[in-house]
């Protein structure tokens, strides 16, 4: 939170950040505030498919070879894709997947039961 501090937003009496009155936000964070690699020391950047930095791993291959396993023995059958603090910054990576599932899961076009729960706060 002192990122947003610093860049002039205000907190309210409920804790939330917020625009100040005179709208004056530098939309920068202090150099120091950005997080350090422990190793090198280089800037810590978030793993997004924004460039070609992205780790695919073998671990990453392997949660999406459980991913895809989980999928195919649940094919059919009553499921709750829940999508719980995704956001919306990859919407096709999830949230259009599960409304897809959902919409063609053959209990839903049965009458049977397929949902997809998303919590969006904050």
């Amino acid at each position: 939170m002192k990122a947003m501090a610093a860049q002039g937003f205000v907190k309210d009496a409920d804790g939330m950040f917020a625009v100040p009155e005179s709208r004056d936000i530098s939309m920068r964070i202090p150099t120091e505030m950005i997080p350090k690699c422990p190793i090198d020391g280089s800037n810590v950047v978030m793993n997004l498919r924004a460039d070609d930095s992205f780790l695919e791993d073998q671990y990453w291959g392997m949660a999406s070879a459980a991913y895809s396993d989980f999928l195919r023995r649940h094919e059919g059958l009553h499921v709750l894709y829940l999508e719980f603090g995704v956001g919306a910054n990859t919407p096709v990576i999830i949230k259009y997947v599960f409304h897809a599932l959902t919409a063609e899961n053959p209990l839903v076009i049965g009458g049977g039961m397929a949902i997809h729960a998303c919590n969006m706060h904050g």
